[in-house]
């Protein structure tokens, strides 16, 4: 898949304005940005991080893979690094696609980006994750999922929402997915209906697919 002059284009233009000593390359299916990232704040630039973040053509439905490459982070999931590629784990995507309106680069770039590499740079100060911080695995996921629904950590709950969501219709004689056993009408309609408004059946059957394979 070619990727979009849009998505270069923003991609180059976030990398201009946040990050300017990042080169931009681009390939068939993915752009490339590698050197320094930049923590800085009102007083001036206080760290940085050596880092190659791969985009594909298809952001922002995939994530981009973030690298560390100077070493300086640890290579295990402590320290949110996934050991089978050493790739960066800035969360549980789906999250940040229901959460940020609009996704763009840019968002990600001052957001989940930054934030990551600041929690670095807070961690090896501290000992302790400034925005704490999710389980792995699974765990993790369910952890997200379960925020994003409102509901316990209960893998089936979970699952019973995103069926529920993932229809085209929503109809309130539908048993109500919080395990009450009522239909939806007499139940947990309103907070169904809002929440259907957040996570469209597309994402709703991709989050499902998520939670069932891992």
């Amino acid at each position: 898949m070619t990727v979009p002059v849009k998505l270069l284009t923003q991609v180059t233009q976030a990398a201009k304005t946040h990050q300017p000593e990042l080169s931009v390359s681009c390939s068939e299916n993915a752009i490339k940005l590698t050197g320094p990232f930049v923590l800085s704040d009102l007083r001036g630039p206080f760290d940085c991080y050596q880092v190659e973040l791969q985009i594909p053509s298809n952001f922002p439905w995939h994530e981009p893979t973030v690298f560390e490459t100077g070493g300086r982070i640890p290579k295990n999931i402590d320290r949110h690094v996934i050991p089978s590629n050493g790739s960066c784990c800035l969360g549980v995507w789906e999250e940040w696609l229901v959460n940020v309106p609009g996704h763009s680069f840019d968002k990600l770039m001052t957001g989940w980006l930054y934030d990551f590499f600041f929690s670095q740079s807070w961690f090896e100060a501290k000992g302790e994750w400034p925005f704490g911080q999710r389980s792995h695995g699974k765990a993790g996921i369910v952890e997200s999922y379960a925020d994003l629904l409102g509901v316990t950590l209960d893998a089936k709950v979970i699952a019973d929402h995103l069926k529920l969501l993932a229809r085209e219709t929503i109809k309130g004689h539908s048993l109500c997915p919080c395990g009450s056993g009522k239909r939806l009408r007499k139940c947990h309609r309103d907070s169904i209906q809002l929440l259907s408004n957040r996570i469209r059946p597309t994402m709703a059957k991709r989050m499902l697919n998520r939670i069932a394979s891992n």
